[in-house]
């Protein structure tokens, strides 16, 4: 759960992943294991699946949360300072 942006309420924040062929690839080979979140984020458009810091970046996106509260949540914050400053 993350803090709401100008509230005291928090909001849901997801990671989903289908069992794809290559998710499945990257967790049978451990050698393949690190490009698990890569194999996510490329079948965003096509199984519906989402990384937990896509859905974060969609959240600040949206104004849902603000950017420092997506950063400190995500798993990978030096990339998510990247994307928002794309935003």
């Amino acid at each position: 759960l993350i803090q709401r942006r100008n509230a005291k309420q928090r909001v849901l924040c997801t990671e989903i992943m289908m069992s794809t062929p290559v998710v499945r690839e990257c967790i049978r080979d451990t050698t393949r294991f690190r490009g698990l979140n890569a194999a996510i984020e490329a079948a965003t458009h096509e199984y519906g699946c989402h990384t937990f810091d896509q859905m974060l970046l969609s959240m600040v996106r949206d104004g849902v949360i603000s950017a420092e509260t997506g950063q400190a949540a995500a798993t990978n914050p030096s990339e998510m300072s990247r994307s928002l400053k794309g935003r």
